[in-house]
């Protein structure tokens, strides 16, 4: 009897090691998401020929953001829209040029992610590069952003490493 006891017990043990030890393990969970993310004006960079478009490596950021981490309150994937606190949207609305207004980035820490303009759709002037009106910063409650006429490419607010720092935070709607 004792010995039928002992064999099932183990057995159990064993099975719950089995099933225990084969469970995989999400990566993500394993490494901590780090990082926050922030909006910061270009010093300086470089377009490619005949194009609006930004070589992010020749971009050279501001020493301090525009837009600070807590400045953004969410970030809805599906409309490509960073909503942003009442600071952040004066901060915005002071861009506000005729023409063309100044080249952004959107980093995690200081690694650039993507770069654009700030835009405003009034400008007789075409961007056929990654930009945000600041004309319609209260429209959206925040910025929105689009894609220029790289309809081909992917959204670049919805890089990976951005909504996994979104999601951790619970600043990711959709």
């Amino acid at each position: 009897m004792n010995n039928i006891k002992f064999k099932y017990v183990t057995f159990l043990l064993l099975f719950v090691l089995f099933i225990v030890g084969s469970c995989e393990k999400d990566s993500k969970n394993e490494q901590e998401i780090k990082g926050d993310v922030y909006f910061y004006l270009l010093k300086s960079y470089k377009t490619r020929d005949n194009s609006s478009e930004i070589i992010v490596r020749t971009a050279q950021i501001a020493d301090k953001p525009l837009i600070d981490y807590k400045d953004i309150i969410s970030y809805n994937s599906d409309l490509s829209v960073y909503n942003i606190s009442k600071k952040a949207r004066e901060k915005i609305l002071g861009l506000i040029t005729e023409v063309s207004g100044p080249a952004f980035a959107v980093t995690i820490d200081e690694k650039i992610i993507y770069a654009g303009y700030f835009w405003p759709a009034t400008s007789s002037v075409s961007c056929d590069w990654t930009s945000i009106d600041p004309l319609f910063v209260d429209f959206w409650d925040g910025l929105k952003v689009m894609p220029g006429n790289n309809w081909d490419k992917p959204n670049p607010g919805n890089d990976s490493s951005l909504i996994e720092i979104f999601k951790r935070d619970k600043k990711l709607v959709n």
